[in-house]
C-alpha cells in the first residue's frame, strides 16, 4: 500500500482533527501531527538521495564523535531513505562522497 499525505497549510488543531475525523468516516486511518513537535518536509527524490548520501558522509567521517544512539538514528534514516528510494526501482542518481 502506497502512503499519501495532505498537506493543508494554516489549519488549527481542531481543524485539522476534523479532517482526520472526516477521513476515518470514509475508512481511511490518519494521524494529526504538530507543527511544534513534528517536521514534516515533502522531499523529492532528488533531495532524498542528496540528504542520504550527506548522512552516510557524515556516519563515514562523524561516527567516533557519535553516541551510540546518535549512530543508531543516522543509520535508521538511511535505511528508511534506502527503502524509500527503492521502492519504485528507478535510479536514484550518483552518490555523494566526502
Amino acid at each position: 500500500m502506497d502512503y499519501w499525505a495532505i498537506d493543508v497549510p494554516n489549519l488549527s488543531d481542531r481543524d485539522a482533527r476534523k479532517l482526520v475525523k472526516y477521513a476515518s468516516s470514509l475508512g481511511y486511518d490518519g494521524d494529526v501531527l504538530s507543527p511544534s513537535i513534528w517536521l514534516t518536509w515533502a522531499l523529492d527524490r532528488g533531495s532524498v538521495a542528496m540528504l542520504r548520501s550527506a548522512a552516510k558522509a557524515g556516519l563515514a567521517s562523524e561516527s567516533g564523535r557519535w553516541s551510540k544512539v546518535e549512530i543508531a538514528g543516522v543509520e535508521s534514516m538511511i535505511s528508511e531513505m534506502d527503502d524509500w528510494l527503492s521502492a519504485t526501482g528507478e535510479d536514484t542518481g550518483p552518490e555523494i562522497t566526502p
